[in-house]
């Protein structure tokens, strides 16, 4: 429901990726020169609606058991350990 509510007309945007930006979830990027850093979440958007998902997602990963194991899981699993 909250993402719903904040999300409010989808149409809003092109691909899955721009709601992934405009909630904050992108990478900030730092270039100057020489340098080129890939830095943490830019956490701009709706704090609470990034905090739900971090949530969703954690519980997804580690408190579901393996009987219901499913492809989210395994690809969450699979994507922790490649970026740690």
């Amino acid at each position: 429901v909250s993402y719903v509510t904040a999300i409010e007309n989808p149409e809003n945007f092109r691909t899955s990726r721009s709601v992934g930006a405009w909630l904050g979830l992108t990478t900030r990027r730092y270039q100057s020169g020489e340098v080129d850093y890939d830095g943490h979440i830019s956490r701009r958007g709706d704090n609470r609606l990034r905090g739900l998902l971090y949530e969703a997602a954690t519980v997804l990963l580690t408190r579901t058991s393996a009987r219901t194991e499913s492809r989210l899981k395994s690809w969450g699993l699979k994507l922790r350990e490649r970026l740690g």
